[in-house]
């Protein structure tokens, strides 16, 4: 897993989640299970961007 590399930093698991599903979905038929974690990630990433008081720190 990359969670504990990454020392569970929220912004770049979101990111990288995003990333995951984007390359998933056309090599595989992804479940109703799929779609939704991969929606809930759209909403978690979003709801980061849109709640934060600045600029989201990317270090």
């Amino acid at each position: 897993m990359i969670v504990p590399l990454v020392k569970n930093e929220e912004v770049f698991l979101l990111i990288y989640r995003k990333s995951y599903y984007h390359n998933f979905y056309p090599l595989l038929q992804p479940d109703i299970n799929d779609k939704s974690h991969s929606y809930k990630n759209y909403c978690s990433m979003f709801n980061c961007i849109l709640n934060s008081k600045g600029p989201v720190p990317l270090d």
